[in-house]
């Protein structure tokens, strides 16, 4: 069960519009999260409501009465203002994006990461959201399918390809983050199944290999060791959808090498 406030006046700590907002007061968590840390149903459908950008001069924070420093600037500048309505993007997306943009000019780039990631999300569900729209319509009238029944409408392969854009400028922010000696995670063997995933859910499975080569060689936590096997399966069959923890965890290696 998810516990969503009533929507709430706040005012913008850089503008002083009052903006209405709702929070997130409980959600509960039925499975494991997603091989790219993503938490489980109900509460991965509540992102949404973890950035809100201020109706008049778009500022974008978790806390639109909160300032992160110096942010004025950066919201005042034609990029940002440009990213925040870009139209091709879906609308929660271009928030993180710009939060992420934020953190960026003041070198918090582990919590840039985390955002564009964020959106890329908020992509995957409007991608979703669409498919299963145009799929009840395409059986209506028994027709715009590919073979495996799935819809490939323009809208849906942009959603694709934002995802992917999103996806890969957060990689780009945590790969920063580690030359510069900064953790993403607890652990290395987390960051490194990170790592594979986010590569892996844009299609390089072969970096993603040579990741969980090299992640092998080193001391693993058992479960970690077996999400990585599990990575290096979804890789030998190209694919590169969504998966849970749970489905890592379930997966026999044994039985692959049977076949």
């Amino acid at each position: 069960m998810t516990r969503i406030s009533e929507p709430q006046d706040v005012q913008c700590c850089i503008c002083k519009t009052n903006n209405k907002v709702q929070f997130v007061y409980s959600a509960s968590i039925f499975c494991g999260p997603d091989l790219d840390t993503r938490p489980a149903f109900m509460a991965r459908y509540n992102i949404i409501y973890e950035v809100n950008a201020c109706k008049n001069c778009g500022y974008c924070n978790m806390d639109l009465d909160k300032e992160i420093f110096e942010a004025k600037k950066v919201i005042q500048s034609p990029v940002y203002q440009k990213r925040l309505k870009k139209r091709k993007y879906p609308k929660k997306a271009n928030e993180f994006s710009c939060l992420a943009m934020i953190y960026e000019s003041k070198g918090y780039i582990v919590q840039a990461g985390w955002q564009y990631l964020k959106s890329a999300w908020i992509c995957d569900d409007k991608k979703m959201q669409k498919q299963g729209v145009e799929k009840i319509k395409a059986d209506e009238i028994n027709k715009g399918t590919n073979s495996k029944g799935l819809i490939l409408s323009p809208q849906i392969i942009a959603y694709g390809k934002s995802a992917t854009t999103f996806r890969q400028k957060a990689l780009e922010k945590f790969q920063a983050a580690l030359t510069m000696n900064k953790p993403i995670m607890k652990t290395r063997g987390e960051e490194r199944l990170l790592f594979a995933d986010i590569n892996r859910r844009t299609g390089k499975f072969t970096i993603v290999e040579e990741i969980c080569f090299m992640a092998q060689t080193k001391k693993l936590n058992q479960n970690i060791r077996q999400l990585l096997n599990y990575e290096l399966h979804l890789c030998k069959i190209k694919d590169d959808t969504c998966h849970n923890v749970e489905d890592g965890i379930e997966y026999d290696i044994g039985k692959e090498g049977d076949q």
